[in-house]
């Protein structure tokens, strides 16, 4: 191996010269030392819990979907690192997160899964349509064990995720680029209907952001933050569904006898604004909403 590397390396002095070898190899060390750094921190991560979330070039190949229809869709296994999942889940730290369901799209062997066990969720679940690593990752949440846990409601669902009926909670979605275009659409479709159909709060973390021009083109979420990362897959989005950001525009004004309350909702999102008008007694004052 290293008479081969020395003979490449040869060649390339003699094509490109030193300074034009010296770009390469600082370009192929810049490019490849963060999928290095990732797979040594999955490495970690496993031994320390004991468990098996890493990819695996043959589980892969013979637990890929024989029917070509399922099979156009398939995603390789590519596990979210450590680091970038946790500091997605730390930028939420403003949130009341137990009030929020945690749902990983693609959940995968579950690593996720066991690194948003840390955060107070309500209920942790995992979307997986591939038996084998669905059952792997029943066996880590069963092994998992973490001083700093904090949901122990944890669950791996084996199911096609554009058949997974959203619960009308709170929910914090997460997504490692699960989709291609044609699913993303649908996944963000049957989002927005079920915002319409029970507003409420909904965050969608993004990490390997493809398709985002599809988020950002939707009229029912915001991006509220943007990580740019250190390579593709852990750049991340965080995106808020715009009726929870208008509920916390809400004001409510006493005027007289009336109390107006003006109301950002998912009318104003077509452009229009709605006025309430209540009843109430007292001086012009200003009311805090959230009081």
């Amino acid at each position: 191996m290293l008479f081969a590397l020395t003979r490449k390396l040869k060649a390339k002095i003699k094509e490109a010269g030193i300074a034009g070898t010296l770009k390469v190899v600082v370009a192929t060390i810049k490019n490849r030392y963060p999928a290095y750094l990732r797979r040594k921190e999955g490495e970690n991560f496993d031994r320390r819990f004991k468990t098996d979330t890493q990819f695996l070039k043959t589980e892969d190949e013979i637990f890929r979907p024989a029917d070509p229809e399922r099979y156009q869709y398939f995603r390789a296994y590519a596990p979210s690192s450590v680091s970038t999942g946790r500091n997605a889940l730390l930028s939420l730290s403003a949130i009341p997160l137990e009030e929020f369901l945690f749902v990983d799209i693609g959940s995968g062997k579950g690593r996720v899964l066991l690194i948003a066990s840390d955060f107070p969720f309500k209920k942790i679940t995992g979307i997986e349509f591939i038996p084998h690593y669905h059952e792997i990752a029943l066996r880590n949440i069963a092994i998992y064990r973490n001083d700093s846990q904090k949901c122990f409601s944890l669950e791996s669902t084996c199911i096609d995720a554009t058949l997974f009926p959203i619960p009308e909670e709170k929910i914090v979605f997460f997504l490692f680029n699960p989709f291609p275009a044609k699913l993303m659409s649908q996944f963000i479709s049957a989002t927005e209907e079920s915002l319409e159909r029970c507003p409420r709060e909904i965050l969608i973390i993004y990490v390997n952001p493809i398709h985002r021009h599809l988020m950002d083109r939707s009229k029912y979420f915001s991006l509220i933050k943007e990580e740019k990362g250190h390579g593709t897959c852990s750049a991340y989005c965080i995106y808020s569904s715009k009726q929870a950001a208008a509920a916390q525009l809400e004001e409510r004004y006493i005027f007289g006898d009336s109390l107006f309350t003006v109301r950002q909702d998912r009318e104003e999102a077509r452009g229009e604004q709605n006025i309430e008008l209540g009843v109430g007694k007292g001086q012009a004052q200003h009311v805090d909403a959230n009081k």
